[in-house]
């Protein structure tokens, strides 16, 4: 979306960054804090040598899958296995170029 000839952050329809999307209101709050969204541009910063943020570091591995607060198991364990094979994962998306407005090809 542009807006004054300038690009606006990407927000998903289908899941914005409100807590609906993780949990259900109705219910006890399931995190031991409180949630904060934030884009990867919020808490990355470049490597060392490097001018700009990579959306892949030189290796890929299934420890790198964390499963955090979010508590969903089997879609950690599926990027875990995704990640036994990083050509395929970096096969996934167009581009690997980090966006600073949250939008990728894959």
């Amino acid at each position: 979306m542009l807006i004054d000839n300038e690009i606006e952050n990407f927000i998903d329809i289908e899941f914005p960054p409100i807590m609906a999307s993780i949990y259900d209101p109705e219910e006890n709050f399931p995190f031991d804090s409180e949630i904060i969204w934030k884009r990867p541009k919020d808490f990355l910063q470049p490597e060392k040598g490097r001018h700009h943020i990579q959306i892949f570091n030189d290796t890929i591995s299934p420890t790198d899958v964390v499963e955090g607060n979010l508590g969903d198991s089997w879609f950690a364990s599926a990027l875990a296995c995704l990640a036994e094979k990083p050509a395929l994962l970096q096969k996934l998306f167009i581009s690997d170029n980090f966006s600073q407005h949250g939008v990728y090809k894959v």
